[in-house]
């Protein structure tokens, strides 16, 4: 849940301020951020408790337990410890030597070895459990974060676990849940109606960046693949074709050189066998431990797939003094540079009384009887527009330089808001 939205469904929250030891950290500035989004802090004069903590010198962690248990007793939380547990999903790992690890918090009941837990479209005995400091455990209750070992999947981060009779159940809840996804997903694709069409013609217009990603926990996988698909403008549609937990493998490479992917690992590296085989097929692996980090080079490609902007900037001015013709090579503007240059690449555009004739670039530049590149202001110099031979004395010509322009992610993203705002 994002602050914003809990602000919109006035949860209560308590709010930790990380990092205040960081180099220009601005507290109040983040007071501020906060209170433009509905969350008003106590020494603001709102309701909302606001810790500042360091969790790398874990400074203000005392302060911020307080808090957290002060609005549990404002709110009367309470928990029963007995009966069948249920909680949400923490954190989901792959760990070596244990397999699948979800992290789970009971807020409800208690949970045991053995008993048989269904989250999302997981589900699996619990074969082993294990508290926040490693140490193994037969039960735990209400309030205690644990580590489970048993699920055959993993399970999503936020889902909410519930401990059912036996296997079978489990089973056949879950089965149903991927049924009931795939249905969902089946029919966000499917069809073409009218309200869609232009939509999809577009899509199939852009270039498609794809992706294979994968992560150490479940968590990052999650926020990894909703930021980057974030990415995708009209132009550029970033495609996470697969993401899952655990090590770069073998088939990873060879998803990725059948869909010209590139490979991101985040805390993940890749295998031996894989290595070797993306070097084989020039499939590129990029290796990552900072989730902006990976986001800013993703950034970059999806800049550099973009088409540029094309500006013009007049270069120069030119008067024509006479006009030449020739077998060899047709009619010639004779012209005076009045101001700046002439670049025998250069657009051109030539007025009459006030009035464009025409417009076009310049098909050859000479300085008496020799070919140019460029003539300077008060020299004098014979030109050709393509295309065109209807010259007269006493024109004038305006000298115009195209350059492309890179466009950053973010000032397309503004131009696309604003396309909407005007539909």
């Amino acid at each position: 849940m994002t602050p914003s939205s809990a602000a919109t469904t006035k949860i209560a929250m308590s709010v930790a301020i990380n990092k205040i030891d960081a180099p220009g950290a601005n507290v109040e500035q983040v007071k501020s951020q906060l209170s433009g989004i509905g969350l008003q802090s106590e020494d603001w004069g709102g309701d909302v408790g606001m810790v500042e903590v360091s969790a790398l010198h874990k400074t203000g962690l005392d302060d911020l337990l307080e808090r957290v248990l002060l609005e549990a007793e404002i709110l009367d939380l309470k928990a029963h410890a007995k009966g069948d547990a249920l909680g949400i999903v923490l954190e989901s790992k792959l760990e070596k030597g244990k397999g699948k690890v979800a992290s789970v918090l009971v807020q409800d009941g208690t949970l045991k070895v053995r008993q048989t837990v269904l989250v999302g479209h997981a589900f699996g005995n619990v074969r082993l459990m294990f508290d926040h400091n490693g140490k193994p455990v037969k039960e735990v209750g209400p309030g205690t974060p644990v580590d489970i070992l048993g699920l055959d999947e993993f399970p999503p981060v936020g889902e909410t676990f519930y401990v059912v009779n036996n296997m079978k159940d489990a089973k056949r809840v879950a089965e149903k849940r991927v049924e009931v996804k795939k249905a969902e997903d089946r029919g966000e694709g499917a069809g073409v109606t009218l309200a869609n069409l232009f939509d999809k013609i577009d899509e199939s217009n852009a270039q498609r960046l794809c992706l294979v990603l994968k992560a150490d926990v479940q968590g990052s996988l999650e926020v990894l693949k909703d930021s980057l698909k974030a990415l995708s403008t009209e132009e550029v549609i970033v495609d996470v074709i697969h993401s899952a937990v655990g090590a770069i493998t073998d088939s990873d490479i060879t998803l990725a050189e059948t869909a010209k992917a590139i490979v991101l690992g985040f805390n993940s590296k890749a295998e031996g066998k894989a290595k070797s085989h993306a070097e084989r097929a020039s499939v590129e692996i990029r290796g990552y431990d900072v989730i902006y980090e990976l986001l800013e080079d993703m950034t970059k490609v999806i800049e550099g797939m973009l088409a540029p902007d094309t500006i013009q900037e007049t270069v120069g001015r030119v008067e024509i003094l006479e006009v030449f013709r020739s077998s060899r090579w047709g009619t010639i503007a004779g012209c005076k540079v009045l101001s700046g240059v002439v670049k025998r690449a250069c657009y051109a555009k030539l007025t009459r009384d006030g009035k464009q004739i025409v417009e076009g670039y310049l098909s050859s530049l000479r300085h008496f009887k020799d070919d140019v590149r460029e003539v300077a202001e008060g020299n004098e110099c014979g030109m050709t527009i393509d295309n065109f031979e209807d010259y007269k004395d006493g024109d004038l010509i305006e000298i115009i330089e195209i350059k492309e322009v890179a466009r950053s992610l973010e000032e397309v993203a503004s131009a696309e808001e604003a396309a909407s705002a005007e539909e």
